[in-house]
C-alpha cells in the first residue's frame, strides 16, 4: 500500500475496484471444505477436533461488533454486524485474523450506516435532526467503501502467501498446494508490458 499527502497528512493510496486481484474459486471452496474439518458425516464435533483453537481472537472480535447489549437498538446493530460478517467471510479467499478483524470493523459500520439512515429516515429528511443523522450514515458508509476494497486485497494477497495463516489444516493445505501451482511453468507467461516473457 502506498502513501499520498493529502492537506498536510499521510493517507492510504487504496487500490481502484478495477484494479483488484480475481478471487480465486478453488481457494474458496477449499476455505468451505476445511469448515467440516473436525466433524462427522452428521456434522457432529469428532474427539480431537481444533475447531475452537482460535476461540481467544474469535472472542476479541464479537466485542467490536458488540455482545448482546442490553440496548434493543443496539442489539439490533450487533445482531446485524454479526450478520454482515459472516456473509462476508464466506465471500473472502482468506480468513486468516487480520482480515477477520478488518471484516468484523467492516460490518459494524455497515449495520451503523443501516442504523443511522433509518433514524434519519424517521426523523424526516428535511430536518435538521434527520440531516445530522443522514451525515452520520454517510460518514459511516464512507469507511464501508474504504474497508471493502482494503477487505478485499488484503484476503486476495493472503490468499495467495506462501506462509500459511493460523488456519484450519485443510485451508493450510490448500494453501501449500496453490502455491506449489504458482511455482509450476506457465507456458503462457506475460510480462507487465504485455509482451511475451522471453
Amino acid at each position: 500500500m502506498t502513501f499520498r499527502r493529502s492537506n498536510g497528512a499521510a493517507r492510504p493510496s487504496l487500490p481502484r475496484r478495477s484494479e483488484l486481484h480475481a478471487v480465486d474459486l478453488e481457494s474458496v471452496k477449499a476455505k468451505r471444505d476445511a469448515g467440516k474439518e473436525g466433524r462427522d458425516a452428521g456434522g457432529r464435533f469428532v474427539p480431537g477436533n481444533k475447531v475452537s483453537s482460535d476461540r481467544g481472537w474469535r472472542t476479541a472480535l464479537s466485542r467490536i461488533m458488540g455482545r448482546e447489549p442490553s440496548d434493543p437498538g443496539m442489539r439490533t446493530i450487533a445482531t446485524d454486524a454479526a450478520r454482515l460478517n459472516g456473509a462476508i467471510l464466506r465471500t473472502l479467499p482468506s480468513d486468516d485474523a487480520l482480515v477477520r478483524t478488518n471484516v468484523a470493523t467492516l460490518s459494524m459500520h455497515a449495520a451503523l450506516v443501516g442504523y443511522w439512515s433509518a433514524i434519519a429516515l424517521d426523523l424526516g429528511l428535511s430536518t435538521e435532526a434527520g440531516q445530522a443523522a443522514s451525515e452520520r450514515a454517510r460518514i459511516h458508509g464512507q469507511r464501508v467503501e474504504r474497508l471493502t476494497v482494503t477487505v478485499h486485497e488484503l484476503a486476495s494477497k493472503l490468499a495467495k502467501s506462501d506462509v500459511p495463516g493460523r488456519s484450519t489444516p485443510a485451508l493450510a493445505a490448500a494453501v501449500k498446494r496453490l502455491a506449489e501451482l504458482r511455482r509450476a511453468p506457465e507456458a503462457d507467461e506475460v510480462e507487465d508490458e504485455g509482451e511475451p516473457a522471453p
